[in-house]
């Protein structure tokens, strides 16, 4: 496994509705289960104070990899090379690009 990103922190509140998992109530909800477990914890925004962001905990950030891993295992995309990753994502952006000029009921 490669060296892992560390994306920038999310306020709970605004994770919810950006990610469309659940409402924000709810979504604070499930940031408070997480951080029972110590998968997360909550912190002040680094860009505004007022507002708390959830950061995953050393125990959140092995729990991920063990999840990508898995993930890995059983999804026929990760035997692609990143070179043919990137390659089938630039053929499937073109198709996307292109659908509109598709004639209605052309199949492919």
């Amino acid at each position: 496994m490669g060296a892992r990103t560390r994306h920038p922190a999310r306020s709970d509140a605004r994770a919810g509705p950006q990610a469309e998992l659940r409402p924000p109530p709810t979504f604070t909800l499930l940031g408070d289960q997480l951080e029972a477990v110590g998968l997360v914890r909550r912190q002040p925004d680094p860009i505004d104070g007022r507002r708390r962001v959830l950061v995953l905990t050393d125990q959140g950030w092995r729990s991920w990899s063990r999840l990508l891993e898995r993930m890995q295992q059983r999804s026929a995309l990760f035997t692609l090379t990143i070179e043919e990753q990137n390659q089938l994502l630039s053929l499937l952006q073109k198709v996307e690009t292109n659908r509109a000029q598709i004639p209605t009921g052309f199949l492919i």
